[in-house]
């Protein structure tokens, strides 16, 4: 037995909305983890010539950090 829970008509509709915007969701979502992948690249290089304490409280300022910038 199959039990189905939810707005009946909208189940369809959603499906069909969400098969044609597969494409640019998925463009998206590789475009913004791209994006993220590069500035974490660039965050990286600029850490790489620290070291030690002073690599722990960059870090640990970035991550308290309230406001981006």
């Amino acid at each position: 037995m199959l039990s189905v829970r939810g707005r009946w008509l909208l189940r369809p509709v959603g499906a069909v909305a969400l098969f044609f915007a597969r494409r640019p969701v998925e463009r998206g979502f590789r475009e913004a983890v791209e994006k993220a992948a590069a500035q974490w690249n660039t965050a990286l290089a600029e850490l790489t010539p620290r070291h030690g304490d002073a690599l722990r409280v960059e870090i640990a300022d970035a991550l308290t950090e309230t406001e981006p910038g």
